[in-house]
């Protein structure tokens, strides 16, 4: 079997190796989002490699077991990530703390963390960065990832700057004194503003 993993909504998939033509490039369609994965032969023909994905490897998965209660926090950030991890914790998420751009992907491809917390200069200029992989994740997945943006440039739950940044919250740095309290309201604010949509998912099996 060939395990790979989708770019765009990061579905792993595995197929048999008989379905793929070995010394060829291939292509197919993702079953979940439709984005086309292209299949590459690797070096000596000898089978096919994926250049756009990875193996699954389960050193890859950022916890080894969470239980069931718990939520996930993602913390993408230089300085402050200390004090949003620590009042993440504080709330009772299990926090991960990600040291590039690399190593928040590669987290993020093996697990959906409830919160997603970015720096507004984590992410590297004309790279695929943490942001921009979160806007193309398929829309059942977006919705259950609350993302934070921490920035100078905006200020604290400025709504219009969310909604333009496509976050759920913009805490400014010199509001992380106060973290916990702005992440708790605004999740609250959240659900409250959801909660009828969500509800008409359920009914209709989408939710």
């Amino acid at each position: 079997m060939m395990d790979i993993v989708c770019n765009q909504c990061h579905t792993k998939l595995s197929i048999p190796d008989h379905k793929v033509p070995r010394g060829k490039r291939a292509s197919f369609l993702c079953p979940k989002c439709k984005q086309r994965i292209q299949i590459s032969p690797s070096a000596d023909s000898s089978g096919p490699s994926m250049a756009p994905t990875r193996t699954y490897d389960a050193a890859d998965k950022p916890f080894d077991f969470v239980d069931s209660n718990k939520q996930t926090s993602l913390v993408c950030m230089g300085s402050g990530a200390a004090v949003v991890s620590q009042a993440l914790e504080t709330m009772g998420h299990v926090v991960k703390q990600a040291k590039d751009v690399e190593h928040a992907l590669l987290n993020m491809r093996y697990h959906l963390f409830d919160i997603v917390v970015v720096d507004d200069g984590f992410d590297r200029p004309g790279v695929p960065g943490v942001l921009s992989t979160l806007c193309q994740l398929e829309m059942a997945s977006r919705r259950k990832i609350f993302v934070i943006l921490v920035s100078e440039r905006y200020r604290t739950m400025d709504s219009m700057a969310a909604l333009h940044q496509s976050v759920n919250l913009v805490v400014n740095h010199s509001s992380l004194n106060k973290v916990d309290k702005i992440i708790d309201r605004a999740i609250k604010e959240n659900e409250q503003f959801y909660a009828v949509f969500k509800d008409s998912l359920k009914k209709t099996g989408k939710g």
